[in-house]
């Protein structure tokens, strides 16, 4: 049985007859007519998509329907080098005299002793630091019924300085910065103490992002190059730069469960793998152990890529892809291409798109994480489902005429944020019933 609901030129709701033609090259047609008011319909269907139907092929989806292929590039593995000189079973290795960084002096220079023991008799146990009760403590489990936020609980403001990017950590405990003054800073995520700077781009950086396992991020920044730090060192780990790219990075971030950096320059996709080693060696110390290599390069059908986006908190083989040329392409990366383009998908260039991850703190159905968002200036907002490649939802309250507003999905997937540039934040419930919230006065500039 097909039932014709996504069909919205239909003018008829209720057939009373119908006559189907006979089958000619592939295509079959189909005459309906309406059963109370005096219309006929005449559609044309493809066998070709009845079988996919039939078959239960459902379209493009972020979940993987079979294992990869043995040509893929996702089976791609990094293979270390073996030292030069290995060492020998039962040879006498070369030990220094001494095994200890720090050997105790003799004591001849200094006074000799004339107390040898006396006992402390007014010891006093230390008792336990008492916890204090932080009302604005993060909450244990997730909020899953509560509504959207309403109410400001932290105002930071940098001064002379401005935030180009930013991302919330996996656990929601820390917020990673990318700022106009080349640096990148980590606050907790009530924004109390001082952060953690780490400094060594030439250009404001651009774009962030977190590992799955919250030990290594992401910065990739104007000057052309791309750095991953890690929580054991002040300096990066990994540096991708030297002429590697000759337009700048639009965006970067770890993919298929931090097996790979994902990263888009031009009209290219970059995967590279990568190997962090944070042991030292004060002798050669800016010798970088790290190493990564580039697991293949994809070129898109556009200029040059504006936005892009993956999953990687699970294992997906998707990855959506936004072109100068105002299209949206869904690249397959276990096939090695392109699965699917809508062509102007916005009257301008996307310089916004945000998937529903989830997280792992919250669940939701399994459908809901097809769902994406894109943004364009004096476009809106617009909300996609990727099995049908098709717009599900427009949002048009927020003023978006000159800069750039990025939005985003919250974990549970029952709320979705985006700037304005009348110094307002949207807070749009993904459910069309629920009414929209307007946060204003909570920033300074658009």
């Amino acid at each position: 049985m097909i039932i014709f609901t996504e069909i919205s030129s239909l003018s008829i709701h209720m057939a009373g007859a119908w006559s189907i033609s006979p089958k000619f090259e592939n295509t079959m047609l189909v005459l309906v007519s309406s059963l109370f008011t005096p219309r006929v319909a005449l559609m044309e269907m493809c066998l070709g998509d009845l079988e996919k139907i039939e078959n239960g092929d459902e379209g493009l989806s972020v979940f993987p329907s079979s294992p990869p292929l043995h040509t893929s590039s996702l089976n791609t593995e990094l293979k270390m080098k073996e030292p030069s000189n290995p060492k020998k079973k039962g040879s006498v290795q070369e030990q220094p005299l001494v095994f200890h960084s720090k050997v105790k002096s003799s004591g001849y220079t200094s006074s000799p002793r004339r107390v040898m023991f006396s006992p402390k008799t007014n010891v006093q146990k230390k008792s336990p630091p008492k916890k204090s009760k932080n009302v604005s403590s993060l909450h244990t489990d997730y909020p899953a019924e509560d509504a959207a936020p309403t109410i400001p609980c932290t105002d930071l403001s940098l001064v002379n300085n401005q935030v180009l990017c930013l991302q919330h950590s996996g656990d929601g405990k820390q917020i990673l910065c990318g700022l106009e003054d080349n640096s990148v800073l980590i606050y907790k995520s009530r924004l109390t103490g001082k952060p953690k700077i780490f400094i060594g781009h030439d250009k404001p950086v651009r774009s962030v992002s977190w590992s799955l396992s919250r030990q290594y991020w992401l910065s990739a920044s104007e000057d052309l190059s791309l750095r991953m730090w890690t929580r054991c060192s002040s300096e990066p780990a990994i540096v991708m730069g030297d002429g590697m790219f000759s337009k700048p990075i639009r965006g970067a971030q770890f993919y298929y469960l931090d097996k790979f950096v994902l990263l888009g320059s031009g009209p290219s996709l970059h995967l590279y793998l990568y190997n962090v080693d944070v042991t030292s060696d004060d002798i050669k110390r800016y010798h970088r152990r790290s190493v990564f290599k580039l697991a293949t390069r994809l070129k898109t059908s556009s200029t040059e890529i504006t936005a892009m986006s993956a999953i990687n908190d699970f294992l997906s083989y998707i990855i959506l892809v936004c072109g100068s040329d105002r299209s949206i392409q869904v690249v397959d990366m276990n096939r090695g291409g392109v699965a699917s383009t809508m062509a102007e998908a916005h009257s301008r260039s996307i310089h916004c798109i945000t998937q529903n991850k989830g997280s792992r703190f919250c669940t939701q159905t399994s459908d809901s994480y097809n769902l994406f968002l894109t943004s364009a200036i004096t476009d809106g907002l617009k909300l996609w489902d990727l099995r049908t490649m098709r717009c599900v939802r427009r949002y048009d309250s927020h003023v978006i005429r000159c800069h750039p507003c990025f939005s985003s999905i919250s974990p549970c997937g029952r709320f979705i944020a985006t700037g304005s540039e009348d110094n307002c934040v949207f807070s749009i419930s993904a459910h069309p019933s629920l009414p929209l919230i307007s946060l204003s006065d909570l920033l300074s500039v658009p």
